[in-house]
């Protein structure tokens, strides 16, 4: 547990500030007074239709109040209504809208998901969500598969299924679970989960050669793809990550070279990943770039763009 210890820090970046903020508010708002929050639920009968309204607010704030900024509520006011109350309708508005897909999982959901499906361990599935960042199968808060990442299913699902199938690795859970609980034997489930590995890994060697030059080229479409930035803003060419020869350093540079001289700097260091949003000042690509042991960041290629007026200061 973390805790403010009554020693007030000096020279501190607004980030700093803001992390030091929320920690001792957290604190001192566990000892606050209960918050009491109030919740409406109104059914509207139009023509023998129901509508469906809810309101919430806020009676006592308690323990809230000390939280500050950082306790987000939504409050939704409703007028004062009763049972059988006719109102009087002021506008009828008929709405076109299409179906919208489901939301994308974050990486909080995807975890629950696992959780739900019986898939990872509670100490495992937060590293297995890292190995496919890490692998490039996945990207982004919003989880988007990678083109790698769905070509790898495919060529396994086409060739030898039963190595992602999810009610295997379910099933082999579950009976680890019964061996923790000691309702199972382990070397009884060890001996199963053998034999069935055997008979995955025959049908694998059997169609190893296919497998493998199916990933080898999606691999290497996939790192060709990773350096590729965006398009050239002058002719249209790819904007791409490319290291000097000479010195060592890398940069973006446009394909069309000599033709086209377009290029920006880069960071010397961490990874790079391009973001599939545009710069809301310019239009031009945005990165994300990933320091060891520092927090990411994410910023538009060009060193001039307005986004950048503030940066180097506090």
């Amino acid at each position: 547990s973390i805790y403010p210890t009554g020693e007030i820090p000096k020279k501190l970046t607004n980030q700093q500030k803001n992390l030091y903020s929320l920690i001792v508010r957290r604190f001192l708002a566990t000892f606050g007074d209960p918050a009491i929050r109030e919740g409406m639920k109104v059914t509207l009968n139009v023509n023998g239709h129901n509508f469906i309204l809810t309101g919430k607010r806020t009676v006592e704030p308690g323990w809230i109040d000390l939280y500050g900024k950082f306790a987000r509520f939504k409050e939704q006011i409703l007028p004062e209504l009763k049972e059988g109350q006719v109102l009087p309708v002021k506008e009828l508005l008929m709405l076109d809208k299409e179906t919208q897909p489901p939301k994308r999982y974050t990486q909080g959901s995807i975890i629950k998901e696992m959780e739900k499906r019986g898939l990872g361990t509670r100490a495992t599935r937060a590293n297995i969500l890292q190995t496919l960042y890490d692998r490039g199968y996945i990207r982004g808060k919003q989880i988007e598969v990678t083109e790698f990442g769905q070509k790898v299913v495919d060529v396994l699902e086409k060739n030898c299924p039963k190595i992602i199938s999810e009610e295997l690795t379910r099933k082999f859970e579950e009976e680890m679970e019964l061996v923790r609980e000691g309702k199972k034997k382990r070397k009884e489930v060890v001996d199963e989960a053998k034999r069935v590995l055997i008979d995955i890994l025959d049908e694998f060697k059997k169609k190893q050669d296919k497998i493998g030059e199916a990933l080898s080229k999606a691999y290497i479409s996939f790192k060709r793809n990773q350096k590729v930035i965006g398009k050239c803003p002058d002719c249209g060419g790819d904007l791409r990550i490319i290291t000097s020869k000479k010195t060592g350093k890398r940069f973006i540079g446009c394909s069309n070279y000599p033709k086209c001289d377009r290029s920006y700097p880069l960071p010397q260091y961490g990874k790079v990943t391009v973001l599939s949003k545009k710069c809301k000042e310019c239009g031009l690509p945005m990165i994300k770039v990933y320091l060891k042991g520092k927090r990411s960041y994410s910023m538009c290629i060009d060193p001039n763009c307005k986004s950048k007026e503030g940066w180097n200061k506090d």
